[in-house]
């Protein structure tokens, strides 16, 4: 019975959204979770009115499939009484209905509260291994102070955006015979700079003749794309913290931002004071929509003399010196910077924190691939089973670990 009054209500809202409405019932339903008042009527209203069409006739539809368990407040000679029964009476002698000032107030049920909080716990695969290994460094970041997000190409990819092998199986084309085996070799590696190297040095190779054209293509794959497929960048916006660093090219963080967020260049930034008092979005290697392209980090050169630039390492230094960072969608091998974070934290010692969500990734080869920084980074390990719902289940666990640190997800004795 439960279950078909969800279903019912769920397909109604689906009908009901208003457009760019990206909430589900079920979403909507955790938000009335969250509160342990009996409220009133206008607030759920407010709610509705937000997310949907119609919210007096949803509202109804809740009402008429009894989600809710309901109070009357009214006033008897002054005192200010409750009940749960409309036509009990007073001990005036008069009902309650009789009486001016019948206030409504709802609260919902204790079924439907361990519904979500049931659907909670799976989202979190609280049963799991997952939620196990992970659950005591999400309860820390949970009371972490000055988090800061920082995104990867993790999050752009299902979206369709190419990856970076992707991208250099795609430009390789065209390359001498001698220069695809060194290509092959870096890739195997994960040495996409040398592989880009070798793409645009190569005198045989037609299709990328020089650093310019180079840039000039990143720039076209990665310029925006229609927000079609779910992702986890408006969960990251969700957080409401101040500060987002992403070395992503697409601009879909911005854009999912719409209004709460200013976007700015690394490069460009002139005064680190300047973005101290606002919602900032910076993007660390440049953006595809920039018409200059030569902001993008991209090749080797790029990066060595971005980080090894005393003037931009000091900013990224007053950025990054006393915040906690989170990497989202981030694979920890984009060593130039790595590095650079691995003298912050030297410089930083005690005053930095360091987490990342990574999935399927073995710690004993982390820790022999990168001992450094697996030795201060601490990981929040994704076990998810290889399948066609791969990208799916790792936007779900996602989603749920960034509201669970957010305090945004109803649980029930967890």
């Amino acid at each position: 019975m439960l279950l078909a009054k969800l279903s019912k209500l769920s397909t109604l809202y689906d009908t009901c959204k208003k457009d760019k409405n990206e909430s589900t019932f079920y979403d909507l339903l955790n938000v009335f979770c969250m509160t342990e008042q009996k409220l009133r009527y206008e607030y759920y209203f407010e709610m509705l009115d937000n997310n949907i069409n119609d919210p007096e006739f949803f509202f109804s539809e809740m009402k008429n499939e009894n989600i809710f368990f309901i109070d009357y407040q009214y006033k008897c000679e002054e005192e200010t009484e409750i009940t749960n029964i409309l036509d009990s009476y007073c001990e005036c002698g008069k009902k309650v209905s009789q009486h001016d000032s019948v206030i409504e107030l709802y609260q919902l049920s204790s079924d439907f509260k361990e519904f979500i909080s049931d659907r909670n716990k799976k989202a979190l695969d609280y049963n799991g291994t997952s939620w196990r290994k992970n659950k005591l460094i999400l309860e820390e970041l949970r009371g972490v102070n000055n988090l800061v997000p920082f995104l990867g190409s993790g999050l752009s990819k299902p979206l369709g955006f190419p990856s970076w092998p992707e991208l250099v199986e795609e430009y390789k084309e065209g390359c001498s015979e001698s220069e695809l085996l060194g290509i092959q070799f870096f890739l195997s590696k994960k040495k996409y700079l040398d592989c880009f190297d070798l793409i645009i040095n190569d005198v045989e190779n037609q299709n990328i003749k020089n650093v310019e054209h180079l840039k000039q293509k990143i720039s076209w794959a990665f310029k925006s794309k229609k927000i079609d497929n779910d992702n986890n960048y408006k969960d990251v916006i969700n957080l409401n913290l101040p500060l987002i660093i992403t070395t992503n090219y697409d601009d879909n963080i911005d854009i999912s931002g719409e209004n709460r967020y200013s976007s700015v260049i690394f490069k460009d930034i002139e005064d680190i004071r300047s973005i101290e008092n606002d919602n900032v979005i910076i993007h660390l290697h440049g953006s595809a929509k920039n018409t200059v392209k030569s902001s993008m980090i991209v090749t080797k050169q790029d990066y060595i003399e971005l980080y090894e630039d005393d003037i931009y390492m000091r900013k990224l230094q007053s950025i990054l010196g006393n915040k906690a960072i989170l990497f989202i969608g981030y694979s920890l091998d984009d060593y130039y910077f790595m590095d650079e974070l691995i003298k912050i934290c030297e410089a930083n010692k005690g005053f930095s924190e360091y987490y990342a969500f990574m999935i399927n990734v073995s710690q004993a080869d982390l820790q022999s691939y990168m001992p450094d920084y697996y030795n201060i980074i601490k990981i929040i390990s994704i076990d998810i089973s290889e399948t066609v719902e791969f990208n799916c289940e790792v936007i779900n666990i996602v989603r749920s670990y960034l509201k669970y640190i957010n305090n945004n997800l109803y649980l029930m004795d967890i």
